[in-house]
């Protein structure tokens, strides 16, 4: 019986190989992982987009305060690049050292326990829910 030695015939070793190498889950999860980071960075995009047409200024920070979005109204009108804050700063950065102690003073009075001048008198209030 005659064999095929050019790789056409489905049995043909280099065939096989082909086919398994396309049918390997691990081809399959990189190939899944590569279109889920692309929708990923295409969602990124308009979410940036969408923040940076705003005409008001949107600044927002992770539970430790450090600043994680920083649009380009918030640019414009504090006079900070992106990526000047994201990541490495809190609102602390552009206020005004002493409204903050003063908003300590009148957060104590108001909740009736302690308030520290720092980030705390940003989310204080929000903490209470």
């Amino acid at each position: 019986m005659p064999t095929s030695t050019n790789g056409d015939s489905p049995t043909h070793p280099n065939k096989q190989k082909k086919h398994a190498q396309t049918d390997n889950p691990e081809n399959h999860n990189l190939t899944s992982t590569k279109l889920t980071e692309s929708n990923i960075k295409e969602s990124l995009k308009l979410h940036q987009a969408i923040l940076d047409s705003a005409t008001y200024l949107i600044i927002a920070t992770n539970v430790d305060g450090v600043i994680c979005v920083f649009n380009a109204t918030a640019e414009n009108l504090l006079g900070y690049a992106a990526s000047e804050v994201v990541g490495q700063k809190t609102p602390e950065y552009f206020h005004d050292p002493i409204e903050i102690q003063q908003r300590a003073i009148a957060l104590t009075e108001e909740l009736s326990y302690p308030i520290p001048a720092g980030f705390e008198v940003f989310v204080a209030k929000a903490r209470l829910g």
